[in-house]
């Protein structure tokens, strides 16, 4: 079995969930809770992928309470603007860049009419997909989710959809965390709560039937690029980006119950860093509770996805190269927060036993991209703080505090691009009984 996938316990992701959890203080940027935002109105029919019979160790009761969640899904699934996406897995043709030796898909729209047609029969071959997976919540699963072909099963007759050619199913596995919390604290959460799992789960679903789609298609794991521009031969990422605008995580990934989400633009590590660095932007509450929302679908039908702007808000986090954070706040009041931080983790590190590693990085945090005046040259300048990415280090000597040294200082904005995680090891192993497909939503830094 291939297991690439990101582990839930990552320890980088400490140092980010620390400092945007400072800066939201009292939830000053509506990243957990917004009493604002209304009750989901989606009363649209599950699509028959979703069918009860596929999720094969869920009870009734569990089915049920997942049927907001699956519900979103289905809608990625209903809508022409959002079918597009599968139009070119369904019916491009696997090409070879010389120049890179990248294989990618070619595109085989040739008019709007044409499109219609294929449209038309990628909804068939996802109403054939219902008998082709089977979902399965996993004890101790390391991801969210991942896809694999199942080599113990086989079809005894030809699909009755061209598209597919796999002669094996496929399964996709799903965090055994996101049952736990459905079955024992998803009825007595708050309505936020359960918007923010919901939509994780919805779109990992879907993520992971881009997965299953193509293996059906393609009949292994080979995933192709679906653009040559792309960062990485990944499906699951490029629909995300194409549906959402971006790569969304939370940072706490060792709770079942879903913290406040981040985006992360979808980009190489070359041309993010690059670029100044990995930018993530924290998402608010009112970003996630619209796509639940019957009048926001309304929009996707008549404009397409791109009508949905990216979430903004005032608090945003880079890391360098070098591995260094840093924060964008435009709130006073969460600077301050994060100066209460530094005098916190001063005072720590003059009573406790410090590694040499911490000093050396609490004596360098503060003279990085920071506090270099010849690049403060836009009109509105957030202020930052930065960190470095070790902080996870002397984490685990001080508690919850971060140890590190701190500075204020404003920079200048720069346009939010689209960066993204390594590559995937998609090997076609047909001596497995299983072969996996990661779904790798990870904060790496």
């Amino acid at each position: 079995m291939c297991k690439t996938a990101r582990t839930d316990h990552d320890s980088h992701a400490r140092a980010p969930l620390k400092l945007i959890s400072v800066a939201n203080t009292k939830d000053r940027y509506h990243l957990l809770n917004d009493p604002s935002v209304p009750r989901p109105n989606l009363n649209n029919p599950l699509h028959p992928v979703f069918r009860q019979a596929n999720f094969t160790n869920s009870s009734s009761s569990l089915y049920y309470k997942m049927q907001p969640a699956l519900r979103l899904a289905s809608m990625f699934l209903n809508s022409d603007s959002m079918l597009e996406w599968f139009v070119r897995p369904a019916f491009g043709k696997p090409l070879t860049d010389l120049q890179s030796g990248k294989v990618f898909l070619s595109d085989p729209n040739q008019s709007s009419k044409h499109m219609e047609e294929m449209i038309a029969d990628v909804r068939v071959a996802l109403i054939c997909l219902s008998y082709c997976v089977q979902f399965q919540f996993v004890e101790d699963l390391y991801c969210y989710a991942l896809t694999q072909k199942d080599n113990r099963r086989c079809f005894r007759f030809p699909h009755w959809t061209p598209i597919f050619t796999s002669t094996h199913p496929t399964v996709i596995q799903i965090r055994g965390m996101s049952k736990s919390f459905l079955e024992t604290d998803y009825e007595s959460s708050s309505l936020c709560d359960r918007l923010r799992f919901d939509f994780l789960l919805a779109t990992t679903i879907i993520h992971e039937l881009t997965h299953a789609f193509g293996i059906m298609r393609r009949g292994d794991l080979k995933e192709p690029f679906y653009h040559l521009s792309d960062p990485q031969a990944e499906l699951g990422w490029s629909w995300e980006e194409f549906a959402l605008g971006g790569i969304f995580n939370p940072f706490d990934r060792a709770s079942a119950r879903i913290s406040f989400l981040m985006r992360k633009v979808w980009l190489s590590d070359e041309v993010a860093y690059g670029s100044g660095g990995k930018e993530w932007t924290a998402v608010p509450m009112s970003w996630i509770a619209q796509w639940f929302q019957i009048s926001t679908w309304s929009k996707i039908a008549k404009d397409g996805p791109r009508v949905i702007d990216p979430p903004s808000s005032g608090l945003r986090i880079r890391c360098s190269g070098e591995g260094y954070f840093t924060i964008f706040a435009d709130n006073s009041s969460a600077i301050k927060d994060i100066q209460k931080l530094k005098m916190k983790v001063a005072t720590l590190a003059c009573h406790l036993p410090m590694p040499t590693a911490a000093h050396a990085i609490m004596s360098t945090t503060t003279v990085q991209t920071a506090n270099k005046p010849t690049k403060i040259t836009r009109d509105k300048n957030p202020n930052i703080v930065s960190m470095t990415c070790r902080v996870a280090e002397v984490v685990d000597r001080v508690g919850n505090s971060a140890a590190v040294e701190l500075a204020v200082a404003p920079i200048p904005v720069k346009v939010l691009k689209r960066p993204l995680p390594t590559n995937v090891d998609d090997s076609d192993i047909d001596s497995q009984k299983f072969e996996t497909h990661p779904r790798r939503k990870r904060v790496k830094v």
